[in-house]
């Protein structure tokens, strides 16, 4: 019994490792964007956060739309919640980029981020 315990936690995590791999992919960043609906919002999320990282931004927010599209479909709500909070913050990322190469803000990025965290979130009560 612990044999197959053991073989199934090993397959899980191979798995596991092995759509990291595929998500990482500017290849399945490609595929995913023409043809996200035989994929897992879960997995069109992971590609969109690996397209960040890379800073291909364009590309990580037709990503970001592609994974809510499946969550939708998937009535997946709480990764929905998830994913529209890594892609405001990928949203910042990108701006603040975009500020510091220009360097036409007075402050820099970090003013930036200051600034949108003083707003409230847009239906949140302050109580």
């Amino acid at each position: 019994m612990r044999v197959a315990l053991f073989v199934l936690d090993l397959l899980r995590m191979i798995g596991h490792h092995a759509l990291h791999s595929l998500a990482s992919s500017p290849l399945f960043w490609r595929a995913a964007t023409l043809a996200p609906r035989p994929l897992s919002g879960h997995l069109i999320h992971q590609a969109a956060l690996w397209a960040a990282r890379a800073g291909d931004f364009p590309r990580a927010e037709r990503l970001f739309e592609a994974a809510a599209r499946r969550y939708r479909a998937e009535l997946d709500l709480v990764p929905l919640a998830r994913l529209r909070v890594h892609q405001l913050m990928a949203r910042v990322h990108a701006t603040s980029r975009r500020l510091v190469r220009g360097s036409s803000a007075r402050g820099g990025p970090g003013r930036l981020i200051h600034a949108a965290s003083r707003r409230p979130a847009p239906g949140l009560d302050r109580r």
